[in-house]
């Protein structure tokens, strides 16, 4: 924080005050905007510390003019349409073959990343597009047409059309669009799939607003993902979300294009970037360009906030698990900003809503679980949780600097971690051969611990042809994890059949994963292309029961190629594509990653879109199926080639009736060289190799997947259906046979009811339905059972206004409403019983339940 701190004062003592006598252009404009109705277009860094004198008389057109002729800008004042283009009059002409520039927030100056742009002609053709995470669009004029309007949306601020002419472009280069904020500002999670290219007013658009449905009071963005038909989430106190039948490991989260490689806190609960930094995220479920290396479950991009280029503010909130704050504001006024966000949590300092307890679930010392009134309890007799502790925090920096030409610097950095633990007392066997009881407590300790710093630097300039641009960008991530459980429940086959022999031992882990990466990139118009080169090194060390000092470190590079390219939107049929290309050091792997996808009768009431993409993974996420521990990353080796990915998707997309969409995607996927660790498979009695998984996996997932949205006034409601099927199979395991993945589910009902029945007043409920999850105790029989059924119902309830200048939201999440049992997995568990007056250990089964009902709060002010 200190070196962040020294630079914003180092670059605001060298801003410039003003001329005497006259006004920043900036705030002539927006008080011209004020006065005379009239929008103004433009950049801040391009009014930037330019000053103007003006009487704001009735010649102020013609004075505007004289005052920017002063700095070499000029206007197009189109007094029909009262809009004002401001430009750099030295640009020289550009083709009017398609407008470009930047989605802008009018109030702060930061760009808006993956805000929706749409131009509709006179004649009816429409083309629809995204800015990027720069906030920059590029849209075609279709050919012969003069007239056309350029409409913009973007969750959390009000729409705004923009009435044009070829001749309203012509010299001026960029035209940069500015929106106004709505009273209350959300973050959203824009969802790209197969995609009709109809992205204003998506069936998603709504879904994913940030803040809902949580367990613990704040945002999850991992755990949003779970609304949409394409995704089955985990269970509420792990982290993951599984992508078309993929592995929760399969999805890439990156924060402003740097991998995250520990995604929550406190289990999966929280996100481990703070909400309130975060602008926008893009999420890529189906085919993803080839600028992303994107695993097979896809990826998620996250672009944080750059901060005011024109005021100072920032926040302070409380919510069940955290105290936090952020600042942002200026360095020189319309050229650079900081922002700076921290969290800090209470669990430790003050118990609300019974918290504590979900360390004790989270590090599995006293989870609910099935065992009948009249057989002694696992929590009560067996394992009784003592004292605890959870603490994490993280930390967010940014600072943005901007010049009149267009040239952009960022610099981001995070830390983040957590350190949780629980002393445990638990009932063991002395030995058969001990005097007296055979029976004794003892204290075990549990523990898990994940830390995480990173820093990257990138650079965005104009190239000055045709309206491209270069970005390149570099950054350095450290890892670390930790976790011991001293009283694991360890099973192994028994002789007598419907048994099993459970051991308690160590179960000890520790990971190390080093990130170095350098990118460079170039896009113009509809072509991307790119450079990539990364370099590894990790370590992991794994102490348990029958496997003592597995240690497996690596330092693979992998440098990395792409191109995109893209037809014109403005058809009625695009094609997307392109190719990625991937050399791994360790196996001297080159993989070639081609994308496509083909999107036909965009405007037309009835659409459909067809791809295909061949995807990677080269780094996996150690899980284990009781397990709630820190994300443990790992690389693949020389003998463990990396997993392989071929995904076949198509959809139809159906504009009903005004505010009904419809959309129905289905799916097929392959995939090759999977990891799983050797624990998760029941009644495995050792290993067949080295490692402490198995990487020779073959997988298979299909699906169908049913969404039908309504808008209606102040109310949408959405319904998705999804069918589906994830298997597995490896030739050592079950003869060879498939058999189900842990994470199966064959039928998932997904309701969302979103309502705003007064200003500033929403509600937010949402019922899930998944049929049950296989029985790993039975999956290599020949008809395994499954649990039961997982069904939950959330509420959220949020306000927000205006209190003396401030913003104030406050939040409350009632998850799991019904408080239902839902089973999350079966095992074998230990119970006293007593048979002809001896006391003994039993095994049974048991189904350990998922997390009951858990009411949370957020309360924040904005200033």
């Amino acid at each position: 924080m200190a070196y962040i701190l020294g630079f914003i004062m180092l670059f605001m003592g060298g801003s410039q005050a003003p001329d005497s006598g006259n006004d920043p252009l900036h705030e002539i404009l927006q008080h011209l905007e004020q006065q005379t109705g009239y929008r103004f277009l433009y950049k801040d860094a391009l009014v930037a510390n330019k000053t103007g004198y003006l009487t704001y008389s009735e010649n102020w057109q013609s004075e505007l003019l004289d005052e920017l002729e002063k700095w070499d800008l000029s206007a197009k004042i189109d007094s029909s349409r009262k809009q004002v283009i401001i430009y750099a009059s030295q640009r020289n002409p550009v083709s009017v073959s398609a407008i470009s520039g930047e989605i802008i927030d009018k109030l702060s100056g930061e760009q808006l990343p993956f805000a929706t742009v749409a131009l509709i002609s006179n004649s009816g053709t429409q083309s629809i597009t995204q800015s990027d995470q720069h906030g920059r669009y590029r849209i075609p004029v279709p050919e012969g047409e003069e007239e056309f309007t350029v409409r913009v949306s973007y969750i959390g601020y009000d729409s705004y059309e923009l009435n044009m002419n070829r001749n309203s472009i012509d010299s001026t280069g960029q035209i940069h669009i500015r929106l106004s904020p709505s009273a209350y500002e959300i973050s959203e999670i824009v969802v790209t799939g197969s995609g009709s290219g109809k992205s204003d007013g998506s069936v998603y658009r709504g879904m994913l607003e940030a803040g809902s449905f949580s367990a613990a009071g704040e945002a999850n963005a991992v755990r949003m993902l779970s609304v949409l038909p394409s995704v089955n989430s985990g269970t509420s106190l792990s982290d993951g979300a599984h992508i078309r039948g993929s592995n929760s490991d399969a999805l890439n989260v990156l924060l402003d294009g740097s991998v995250i490689y520990n995604r929550s806190h406190l289990f999966g609960l929280i996100d481990s970037f703070n909400s309130d930094i975060i602008r926008t995220g893009n999420f890529y479920y189906d085919v993803a360009p080839a600028k992303y290396h994107a695993p097979p479950g896809g990826v998620l991009s996250l672009v944080t906030k750059s901060g005011s280029l024109h005021s100072y503010g920032g926040g302070l909130g409380l919510s069940s698990t955290v105290v936090k704050g952020s600042l942002e504001g200026p360095i020189r006024r319309g050229q650079s900003s900081f922002m700076i966000a921290a969290r800090h949590s209470i669990i430790d300092q003050v118990n609300i809503f019974g918290l504590d307890d979900m360390i004790a679930w989270g590090l599995d010392t006293d989870r609910p679980s099935s065992l009948s009134d009249d057989i002694d309890r696992l929590e009560d007799r067996i394992s009784r949780p003592l004292d605890s502790s959870a603490q994490f925090f993280d930390f967010h920096g940014k600072v943005f600097i901007e010049n009149s030409e267009g040239s952009r610097w960022a610099l981001s950095g995070y830390a983040g971690g957590d350190r949780t633990s629980q002393q445990t007392e638990r009932l063991v066997r002395t030995g058969f051969n001990s005097p007296g009881n055979r029976f004794d407590l003892s204290e075990f300790l549990t523990k898990n611990t994940w830390g995480n710093r990173s820093f990257n630097i990138s650079n965005y300039r104009n190239t000055g042809f045709n309206n491209s641009f270069l970005h390149f960008q570099g950054g350095y991530s450290y890892y670390y994890t930790e976790m011991l459980k001293e009283d694991f429940v360890y099973q192994r086959p028994s002789l007598n059949e419907g048994q099993q022999l459970l051991f308690v031992d160590n179960f000890e882990n520790e990971s190390e994963l080093n990130h170095v990466y350098v990118s460079g990139e170039f896009n113009s118009g509809m072509f991307t292309g790119g450079v990539s080169l990364n370099f590894f090194d990790s370590a992991y060390l794994e102490n348990s029961l029958g496997r003592q000092d597995f240690f497996q470190g690596s330092g693979p590079f992998m440098p990395e190629v792409y191109v995109d390219l893209t037809t014109d939107e403005s058809k009625s049929h695009t094609i997307q594509g392109g190719v990625r290309v991937q050399y791994y050091s360790d196996g001297d792997y080159l993989n070639l990653s081609p994308r496509v996808k083909l999107s036909l009768f965009r405007n037309n009431r009835i659409s459909a879109a067809v791809g295909f993409s061949r995807n990677y993974q080269y780094l996996y996420k150690l899980s284990i199926y009781n397990l709630s521990a820190a994300d443990i990353w790992i690389t693949a080796v020389p003998e463990q080639p990396p997993t392989l990915s071929d995904l076949l998707s198509g959809g139809v997309y159906v504009d009903m009736w005004s505010g009904a969409k419809f959309q129905a995607e289905a799916y097929f996927k392959w995939q090759q060289n999977i990891r799983y660790h050797e624990i998760n498979i029941q009644n495995l009695d050792t290993s067949f190799e080295n490692q402490p998984w198995f990487s020779d996996n073959d997988g298979y997932a299909s699906g169908l997947e049913l969404l039908f949205s309504q808008r209606f006034g102040k109310a949408a409601f959405t319904q998705s259906y999804t069918w589906s099927v994830s298997q597995m199979r490896n030739e050592r395991l079950n003869s060879g046979e498939w058999f189900y993945t842990e994470w199966d589910r064959t039928h998932q009902f997904k309701t969302l009811f979103q309502f705003t029945p007064a200003a500033g007043l929403d509600l937010h409920l949402s019922w899930t339905y998944l049929s049950g999850a296989p029985d790993r105790l039975t999956l290599f029989e020949d008809t395994p059972e499954r649990l039961g059924d997982y069904i939950r119902t959330d509420l959220s309830i949020s306000y927000s206004a205006e209190l003396s200048g401030a913003g104030v939201v406050l939040r409350a999440n009632m998850y799991n409403l019904t408080g239902r049992n839902n089973p999350w997995y079966r095992e074998w568990v230990p119970v006293v019983t007593t048979e002809a007056g001896r006391t003994q250990l039993r095994p049974v089964q048991a189904d350990i339940y998922d997390l009951g009902f858990q009411p949370s709060f957020t309360a924040k002010i904005n200033f």
